[in-house]
């Protein structure tokens, strides 16, 4: 196809309309909130009060959080027009007065600080790997000393080709974005170490994105 002779995205984002990347957002939701709740209920998070959701979308991972655990608040920071969409999650299941949504493009703008916890989820696919770095080091830059570092991503073998479902991930990601594409445990790895994380670890489900977790030291 022309799409693989010229290597550029069939559509690229910025061609969407306003009520096009809306439903888009709506079906992240769809789409993520069962391994959002999934997810929550599996990691313990005590001693987590504040936690950034980076480029949350509609907030699923900050609002299932929350839901499992009800001394934390949260930060969903993206796009006004993905935060349309996440504003309205929010409200539907009661959680407005702890999750807090703020607009900006977080490689230009200051993200905050004071975290205990960033989350970064299907982000990194969609950049490069120069943003991907400057990514994870904001995300350092943004927690307290001893906060913690989620990533979760469809990640590949060192060879590139498996597990299956992150390979045709990996294809998804030439034909729709100009810059991204999958990456590999060992290189997202690489990165969260340059970054000046600590304690890195893996959580590896069949059929489910990769999780790294690592720490910023004490």
């Amino acid at each position: 196809s022309d799409m693989v002779k010229s290597g550029k995205p069939a559509t690229r984002e910025s061609e969407r309309s306003v009520d096009e990347y809306h439903d888009f957002v709506r079906a992240m939701y769809d789409y993520g909130w069962e391994r959002a709740t999934q997810l929550a209920g599996k990691l313990d998070l005590s001693g987590v009060g504040n936690m950034l959701d980076l480029g949350g979308g509609p907030g699923s991972y900050a609002v299932a959080f929350c839901l499992e655990n009800p001394a934390l608040r949260a930060v969903v920071f993206d796009r006004e027009v993905a935060l349309d969409v996440a504003r309205e999650i929010v409200k539907s299941h009661g959680v407005e007065g702890r999750v807090s949504l703020v607009a900006g493009d977080f490689l230009i703008d200051e993200i905050g600080g004071g975290y205990d916890l960033v989350f970064i989820s299907h982000i990194l696919h969609s950049y490069d790997e120069a943003d991907g770095r400057c990514i994870l080091k904001k995300a350092f830059s943004a927690l307290d000393a001893g906060g913690r570092l989620l990533v979760q991503d469809f990640l590949l073998s060192q060879d590139h080709t498996s597990p299956p479902d992150a390979a045709i991930f990996a294809i998804n990601m030439l034909v729709n974005t100009e810059r991204g594409r999958s990456y590999s445990w060992d290189e997202v790895e690489s990165w969260i170490a340059e970054a000046g994380f600590v304690d890195m670890a893996r959580m590896e489900t069949p059929g489910q994105p990769g999780l790294i977790m690592a720490r910023k030291s004490p």
